[in-house]
């Protein structure tokens, strides 16, 4: 007997519920690319540097 087949159920409702992200898609890049509200964030605040993109973290 698999000693794991008690977590099938688990398993099953997992695979049926979410999406896994590929390594190398659209997760990475949005990462890297800051969204509006971060931009709008760094120029208010004035932590914003010309001609350096805006910093990602919890630096504020």
């Amino acid at each position: 007997m698999n000693p794991l087949s008690s977590l099938q159920p688990c398993l099953a409702a997992l695979a049926q519920h979410c999406d896994i992200l590929p390594t190398g898609g659209g997760a990475a890049e949005a990462m890297i690319q800051p969204d509006a509200d971060e931009r709008d964030d760094e120029l208010l605040s004035g932590h914003a540097e010309k001609n350096s993109p805006p910093s990602r973290g919890g630096e504020r």
